[in-house]
């Protein structure tokens, strides 16, 4: 964007509206229709940070090796922060400390580190961030006028970038959309880049990750809330402003002066305050295996890529929009789950140590059983699809190994879909049932040079469709995305195959630790340790600029209790289990899916079945999704295509979609929805709020009213 110089007078940077008034300036600043502030100010808060890798498993004690300690000093305050398979997001796994000495290949620290620490070091790495950053000048805001209203701009620039700010408005429409265009003058690697919402207007509601509201005009939040991309509404029924869904956004945040991260974004002084965080660190985690350290694989060497370094005269976008007036009606959110269900779950395996004949008990109930129609129990029986992960070969007859009777035996080959016809047809009428079969690695090891390996996994791609890819163990396999898969020089790169076969949806276990490691929970959004944590479903990175990275948890299946099932309803949340349904029962592993009968068949145990009728029955009232990953991050990837327009009577939806969303579900305190351009369903849930869902068409638009709650 290039700048117009700034106006000579203020008038000529003035903009207004019925909905509120633009004047320009240092910045900008919007005030209501009679003149009462409404945003004062969009505030740049930045950090650069420095990121160090463990370089040896963790010892007692207070000394850690790391991949290099250049730029390290004694004094410097840093945090030791552990990105293990599952579970880092909570706050015992960070420890803030300061650095006492610096050798060669290590640093001594002032604190002891912690025995569970030591114990999950596998995804350390050491942040040192500095302090939260100011702008060094922001220049006058210009103003051009439209045929239907006016653009604004300014100029942000700092040490490491400048930011060139955007605001479109239209006479007759009471929001504003902003858009950032950050360069970068030199290289940089930032922890944060953030936007705090100056205003008088104290915080009235909050839309909390689940897409719940939570009314706060009694008592102001006393400690953070990480908001995913959602939003608050500020001010009152005379005067006000809200920010609703921000799929462009890293996160959004509510700061206050209580409880919050470790490495908090930003300092707040006063009330609390809305962070529109454009990047940051908890936004997305992705880290590459280097290589193995013990013999044993139980530690690896990661290269953390949570952070990307930009470099000069790189550019980053983002867009965001902001509702402004005094008449702004109910908050629609876009529900997580579409078709009017409240919860979502699914399941997810992984393809290791499986026969014919654990799938069949597995899928069918018991291993003598070959076709779906003749199921006794497993997923079949009670209509449940799984996002189901395979070997498409096993050229080194690859074994199924097992402990019984404290010996190693040999169980047979691991399955592969190119070397079992049977496995083939079987997966054939899976696929019929509409599982999502996707593939797991190529083979259980490095069995087959890259090349072939891109060929089959076009082919395997084009046969079933599958959007999604679970990665095999990454110190096995180096085409695995969490190895070399995504390196563009490595001879084992497969990111253009899988882009060309429309692969979007990736898991890797060293980029999970959003996980929680207790194995009790199945909603992905719940956490016991405060909602100032960080708890994305899914989340992008610059290594998969048209694909996301999503969560899961690996409870056990005692977890899925009808208790559990009825709160992940209530709590509106997302279960996507990752687990090795058919995977072979010996004296190491007996994960409770299936198990051996009196004569020595598998077949699925009882309270495997009884959690799937569970399931089965909150599918039926229509509460619970029972769903495949790529259906449901499909809806999600959709949804971020879909922005709000806020009228003073409804709202409008407008999808960027190329084809139809069906069921696009938003949720509102409201009595009722209608549209005169749509079908529209609804249903009551508490609190006042109303779930509404219709299909949205392919680009377009639909208009709703709303009849708000006397």
């Amino acid at each position: 964007m290039t700048l117009r110089p700034a106006a000579s007078s203020q008038s000529s940077r003035a903009f207004a509206t019925e909905h509120f008034r633009f004047q320009g300036g240092a910045g900008f600043r919007f005030v209501s229709p009679q003149g009462s502030s409404v945003i004062d100010d969009l505030e740049l808060a930045y950090s650069t940070c420095r990121l160090f890798n463990l370089r040896s498993p963790l010892r007692a004690g207070r000394q850690v090796h790391l991949d290099r300690v250049d730029g390290l000093a004694p004094e410097d305050e840093i945090v030791l922060a552990f990105h293990p398979y599952g579970g880092a997001s909570t706050p015992t796994f960070q420890l803030a400390c300061r650095v006492v000495d610096v050798g060669l290949t290590s640093i001594s620290i002032d604190r002891d580190i912690p025995p569970h620490l030591v114990r999950y070091s596998s995804g350390c790495v050491v942040f040192q961030r500095s302090a939260v950053l100011p702008a060094t000048s922001v220049g006058d805001a210009w103003l051009q006028p439209t045929a239907q209203g006016a653009i604004a701009g300014y100029r942000v620039c700092t040490a490491h970038f400048r930011i060139d700010i955007e605001v479109r408005m239209q006479q007759a429409s009471p929001h504003v959309d902003v858009r950032t265009r950050t360069t970068f003058l030199q290289p940089c690697r930032l922890f944060n880049l953030s936007l705090l919402v100056r205003s008088p207007l104290a915080i009235a509601e909050v839309y909390l990750k689940n897409r719940t509201l939570r009314d706060v005009r009694r008592e102001q939040p006393a400690h953070d809330i990480w908001l995913w991309k959602e939003g608050v509404r500020a001010g009152d029924s005379s005067n006000g402003w809200m920010i609703l869904g921000n799929p462009s956004l890293a996160s959004v945040e509510l700061l206050t002066r209580g409880r919050g991260a470790i490495l908090k974004t930003a300092p707040c002084e006063t009330r609390p305050t809305l962070a529109l965080n454009l990047l940051h660190c908890s936004a997305q985690h992705f880290r590459r295996h280097v290589e193995n350290l013990t013999a044993d694989y139980s530690h690896s060497a990661f290269e953390d890529m949570s952070l990307p370094a930009f470099e000069r005269g790189a550019e980053v976008t983002h867009d965001f929009r902001v509702h402004l007036g005094g008449r702004l009606g109910p908050a629609p959110r876009l529900a997580l789950v579409p078709h009017g269900f409240r919860a979502a779950h699914v399941w997810t395996e992984h393809a290791d140590k499986t026969t014919l004949a654990s799938h069949r008990a597995a899928y069918f109930g018991h291993e003598d059983i070959e076709k779906v129609e003749g199921a006794v129990g497993g997923f079949a029986k009670f209509g449940h699809v799984v996002t189901k992960s395979v070997f498409h070969d096993n050229p080194r007859a690859y074994l199924n190994r097992v402990k019984r009777s404290d010996a190693q035996t040999s169980a047979g080959e691991m399955l592969a879909y190119g070397r079992s016809p049977e496995f083939a047809a079987l997966l054939d009428q899976l696929d019929a049932q509409g599982h999502e079969i996707c593939l797991h690695a190529i083979a259980p090891d490095d069995a087959a040079p890259p090349e072939r390996d891109g060929q089959a996994l076009a082919m395997f791609h084009s046969r079933f469709g599958s959007r999604t890819w679970i990665d095999h163990g990454i110190q096995d396999v180096r085409m695995s995305i969490g190895w070399q898969g995504l390196l563009p020089w490595s001879h084992f790169a497969v990111q253009e195959t899988l882009a060309k076969a429309g692969v979007r949806y990736f898991w890797t276990w060293s980029s999970t630790d959003f996980m929680a490691r207790d194995k009790r929970i199945i909603n992905l959004l719940h956490t016991t340790k405060g909602e100032h944590l960080p708890t994305p479903l899914w989340w992008r990175h610059p290594f998969l600029p048209a694909g996301l990275v999503w969560a899961s948890h690996e409870a056990h299946l005692e977890a899925f209790t009808d208790a559990a099932l009825d709160a992940l309803i209530q709590e509106r949340g997302i279960s996507v289990h990752q687990h090795y349904y058919p995977f072979l029962v010996d004296d190491q592993h007996q994960f409770g899916f299936i198990e051996q009968d009196g004569d020595g068949k598998y077949v699925a145990t009882a309270r495997f079945n009884s959690v799937l009728r569970s399931v089965a029955e909150r599918r039926a009232s229509g509460e619970l999704l029972q769903t495949t990953l790529g259906e449901l991050a499909s809806y999600w990837s959709d949804c971020e295509q879909v922005s709000i327009e806020m009228q003073p009577r409804g709202f409008t939806l407008h999808s960027g979609c190329a084809n139809t969303i069906e069921g696009c579900a938003v949720i509102l305190r409201a009595r009722a929805v209608t549209s005169a351009g749509a079908r529209v369903r609804s249903r009551a849930l508490d609190d006042g709020d109303l779930l509404v869902w219709m299909d949205l068409p392919p680009n377009g638009r639909i208009q709703c009213d709303v009849e708000e709650h006397p």
